[in-house]
């Protein structure tokens, strides 16, 4: 009995080893595969709110033949240098989003929130830049930590980045239903995919987690929706869904800044389907809708491109992120759009 149950041990075993093998062999990144919220150590952690957010006082670098990445994680959890106390007529801006915002590839003060800062100080404009994007975030997740963390800040302005991913393929980190009258009404995280995943994960004995072969599967159940959480599984239903979401989350924040005094700006980011391959379908839209609300916006890419630029200018080669000319480029669009929105917002006391 024995001998029988320590060979079918050692069978699983080493068809378990095999597939470990041919995923090493064949898969060049698993773990790029694996969701923020699957991450154990390193940039994250879990988060019953917001699903993941940065682990505060976390430095490092990481790189590709592209880019090296250097960054620092502050107490908060914003990527850049410690918040200081308030100076007297000091400006603070928000800007919130995915990794666009964070400045993926980027050192600190390359991201173009920090470039966006030097930029509105060169003006004149006594301004201090948080970089509160966090990679891989839906608009959900944005809205939210703004809403829970950010206006804790007492912001001057909120630049509420929008990235065609957004629109696409983020369904599966939704925090937010519609009503039919228009209301946001809040998912429970407990029926996120996402985060079920990183909590098995998580709870997995460390060797077996990082398993090439157990991350290639957590990632490829990355966009499963076995708890039903989007209205429909087709396109284009499920973005004409997130794009009614995004203007109405807008719209509460542009409400909420009406209420306590700050400005509210949402930029349309550069997408490089759009401004390399040309295909202008990718936001389906989002941008009239935006403009119809009535919350101040800009259309970066749609700027960028009206002054010449071409996709290959400021996208890396093989990456889908903007490079150091496009988060300078893209600083400079949105400092145009936010300099007369910060004219006319009282300093906060």
């Amino acid at each position: 009995m024995w001998r029988k149950a320590l060979l079918a041990l050692s069978g699983a075993l080493a068809a378990l080893a095999a597939v470990e093998l041919g995923v090493r062999l064949l898969v060049a990144d698993p773990a790029a595969r694996v969701h923020f919220a699957t991450h154990r150590g390193g940039c994250c952690r879990l988060d019953p709110r917001l699903l993941w957010t940065f682990v505060p006082d976390r430095s490092g670098s990481w790189g590709t033949e592209e880019f090296t990445e250097t960054v620092h994680i502050n107490a908060l959890g914003l990527r850049g240098p410690e918040l200081g106390e308030r100076r007297p007529g000091e400006l603070r801006v928000v800007a919130a989003g995915d990794s666009f915002t964070y400045g993926h590839g980027m050192s600190d003060e390359r991201a173009y929130p920090a470039v966006l800062q030097s930029l509105l100080r060169a003006r004149g404009v006594d301004a201090t830049v948080l970089n509160a994007g966090t990679p891989g975030y839906s608009f959900d997740q944005a809205y939210r930590a703004v809403l829970e963390r950010w206006l804790a800040l007492e912001p001057d302005a909120v630049v509420a980045g929008v990235h065609c991913s957004d629109v696409g393929h983020d369904a599966d980190m939704s925090l937010y239903e519609l009503e039919g009258d228009g209301r946001l009404v809040e998912i429970p995280t407990g029926g996120s995919w996402v985060l079920l995943q990183g909590r098995v994960l998580h709870a997995l004995p460390r060797p077996l987690a990082k398993l090439a072969s157990v991350r290639l599967l957590a990632g490829g159940l990355q966009r499963a929706d076995p708890f039903g959480r989007v209205p429909h599984d087709a396109q284009p239903a499920v973005g004409t869904w997130l794009r009614r979401k995004i203007v109405a989350e807008l719209e509460d924040l542009a409400r909420r800044g009406r209420e306590r005094g700050f400005a509210v700006l949402a930029v349309v980011m550069p997408c490089k389907p759009d401004l390399v391959e040309g295909d202008r379908k990718v936001y389906g839209g989002l941008a009239e809708q935006i403009a119809a609300s009535g919350v101040p916006w800009v259309d970066a890419g749609a700027a960028l491109r009206a002054r010449g630029v071409r996709g290959e200018d400021v996208f890396f080669a093989r990456d889908s992120h903007l490079d150091e000319d496009g988060n300078r480029l893209l600083a400079d669009v949105v400092a145009d759009a936010l300099a007369p929105l910060l004219d006319s917002s009282p300093p906060q006391p």
